[in-house]
């Protein structure tokens, strides 16, 4: 189950469009195995006192025709070096796409404070942060992000909230 908690709008669809940072539960309303929200709730409510920041690292690899991109046609890239951290535009592959992600989560006011080419051809992350709880600033994504569609038969808006992550 999905448990609304944040939205900010949608950069590239614009419009009423939102996005929706959602907390992963299971039928009985507890956190699913997988919500790594709630098991740093407790600790940054018992810490609050200290002011803790938080970042989060997304690793991702993308695919092209079954592959990772940049990997040549059934074989392997050249022996790490050349390509690692994105050294030279020829031995970087998507940076189009990271591009146009960054620009988009910085339109919708996320805090993302840097991106960079990974170990692998294809393979980049993003970084979030730091956030600090109580400070007014965007949370960090590791929860479901789903794209809401605003339909314009209804006028309700979804809630923001200002729960940190």
């Amino acid at each position: 189950m999905l448990q609304p908690v944040f939205s900010c709008p949608d950069p590239i669809r614009g419009g009423d469009d939102v996005l929706v940072l959602c907390e992963v539960l299971l039928p009985d309303m507890t956190p699913h195995p997988s919500n790594t929200r709630a098991l740093l709730r407790p600790v940054a409510e018992q810490h609050a006192r200290h002011e803790p920041l938080f970042g989060i690292e997304q690793e991702y690899t993308f695919f092209k025709d079954g592959r990772p991109h940049g990997f040549p046609p059934g074989g392997f890239p050249a022996p790490q070096g050349f390509y690692y951290c994105g050294v030279g535009a020829d031995e970087v592959f998507g940076r189009d796409v990271v591009e146009a992600h960054l620009d988009a989560c910085l339109r919708a006011g996320l805090s993302i404070s840097g991106i960079n080419a990974e170990v692998m051809p294809g393979q980049w992350e993003f970084q979030v942060g730091p956030l600090g709880a109580g400070r007014g600033r965007r949370p960090a994504l590791d929860g479901a992000l789903v794209a809401v569609p605003r339909s314009p038969r209804t006028s309700a808006s979804p809630r923001r909230s200002t729960r940190s992550p």
